[in-house]
């Protein structure tokens, strides 16, 4: 009787232990999601794309966050995730959910289609990561964020390297230099890294950048007080010739009113000179 009685202690202990671990699972994937809807400033309404979003189980809930008039394109290159991408958009009735059939070398996301866009556990595994770089560029809309969540090499030593990367990224995994250095080069700016909540052995990061709203004057002279700034047509493709010198063109104040609009989460470091632009009228 007392073996009876102390089997069902431990049988319900193990229940209160696994009822807890899956809350705290649950409660770690809804904080990532809230986290998300944060940093890229989503509301009803917002365009956002989850590219290389594989089973589509984030797709799905950022999806319930920007509600009905909003949109979430959910790329994906293996054909497999992307059938079950569309079987989860057909279970849940969720409209609002646009598959894309995806490449190595571009995410085929229509230009200026995006408020937002982010990255998850995506960016080292690309084969092209520059020409992937231009197709985000060209996909998001001027003073769109993008969200890049991925972690160091040596949170997984000895792992081996996705097929097909550059060999610069020392690993299994990228380091945060080298991302800054990519999207930057492509016209991006860095605003902030973070402490990404992703539970787990692996430490993550989240870079966030920003599609600046202006640029310099193609025909201008650097240097020149009388450079002119003007808005970004997302319908043309900026090469990367025309946005080498874009991080100096912001000026500190946005800057500054970027960062203060992402309160909350663990602050590393602001990239890019905090360089004032010339005003076109300037004397």
């Amino acid at each position: 009787m007392q073996e009876k009685t102390n089997f069902r202690r431990s049988a319900a202990g193990l229940v209160a232990i696994a009822v807890l671990a899956c809350s705290a699972v649950a409660c770690a994937a809804e904080s990532e999601i809230d986290h998300l809807v944060r940093i890229l400033e989503l509301k009803p309404g917002s365009s956002v794309a989850d590219v290389g979003a594989g089973s589509g189980e984030i797709s799905l809930a950022i999806a319930k966050r920007v509600g009905p008039r909003g949109k979430v394109y959910s790329t994906e290159i293996n054909p497999k995730l992307l059938d079950k991408i569309r079987s989860l958009v057909q279970k849940e009735g969720a409209q609002n959910i646009i598959p894309v059939a995806g490449k190595e070398h571009d995410t085929e996301l229509p230009p200026g289609c995006c408020d937002a866009i982010f990255l998850r556990e995506v960016y080292h595994h690309l084969t092209d990561p520059l020409g992937m770089d231009r197709s985000l560029y060209r996909a998001i809309r001027p003073g769109g964020r993008l969200a890049i969540i991925d972690f160091e090499p040596n949170q997984l030593p000895g792992q081996p390297v996705p097929p097909g990367v550059p060999a610069n990224r020392g690993g299994h995994g990228v380091p945060q230099k080298i991302v800054a250095e990519e999207l930057t080069h492509t016209g991006f700016v860095l605003i902030e890294t973070l402490e990404w909540p992703i539970s787990g052995v692996i430490r993550h990061y989240c870079m966030l950048f920003i599609k600046p709203s202006v640029r310099r004057q193609p025909t201008a002279t650097p240097g020149d007080r009388n450079e002119a700034r003007v808005p970004y047509d997302h319908r043309q493709l900026d090469t990367v010739a025309g946005v080498d010198s874009v991080g100096s063109a912001i000026r500190a104040e946005h800057r500054e009113a970027l960062i203060r609009r992402t309160p909350g989460s663990r602050r590393y470091r602001l990239c890019g000179p905090k360089v004032h632009a010339p005003h076109a009228n300037a004397a």
